[in-house]
C-alpha cells in the first residue's frame, strides 16, 4: 500500500510501516524548515481605485520580486475570511517571502519598491493609514 503525501511517502512492507522523506520542507514542521521572513501587507483601497489599477500594483510587485535576490515568492489577493468585520476594511493584501532579513531590507530600500509603495499609499484610504505591514520570521 502506498500513501503519497506532500513531504513523505509511507510504505507498508510485510506489515511494517516505512517512511521516507522526500526532501521538501513541510509547512507545519518549523524545526526542519529554514527560517524565512514573511512580509505581509494588508490594504484598504479607496473605492475609486479600479481593479485594473490594483492589479497593476500587484504585477509591478511580482516583476520586482522576480529581479531581487532572496525574494522567494509573492502572493496577493482579496480577503476571504468569514469573520465579518474583523478585517477592519482591509480587503486586499500581498505576502512576500524573503530568504532572510537582509533580502527584505534590500527590497525596502530598492528604488522600484519605493515607487510602488508611493503608488500604494496614494491609492489607499487615508494614505499610510490604509496600509498595515507585518513581518514575521517563519
Amino acid at each position: 500500500m502506498l500513501f503519497l503525501g506532500r513531504v513523505e511517502i509511507a510504505l507498508a512492507i510485510s506489515g511494517n510501516l516505512v517512511r521516507m522523506r522526500t526532501g521538501s520542507y513541510p509547512l507545519c514542521n518549523k524545526e526542519e524548515a529554514p527560517p524565512v521572513i514573511r512580509h505581509c501587507v494588508f490594504l484598504r483601497f479607496r473605492d475609486d481605485v479600479p481593479a485594473s489599477e490594483r492589479q497593476s500594483i500587484y504585477l509591478a510587485l511580482e516583476a520586482l520580486c522576480a529581479k531581487l535576490p532572496g525574494a522567494n515568492a509573492i502572493q496577493w489577493g482579496e480577503n476571504v475570511s468569514p469573520e465579518t468585520g474583523m478585517d477592519k476594511g482591509f480587503s486586499e493584501g500581498f505576502i512576500l517571502d524573503f530568504a532572510d532579513g537582509a533580502a527584505r531590507d534590500a527590497y525596502l530600500v530598492d528604488a522600484e519598491h519605493q515607487t510602488i509603495a508611493r503608488n500604494i499609499v496614494s491609492s489607499t484610504v487615508g494614505g499610510a493609514e490604509g496600509v498595515i505591514v507585518f513581518d514575521m520570521e517563519v
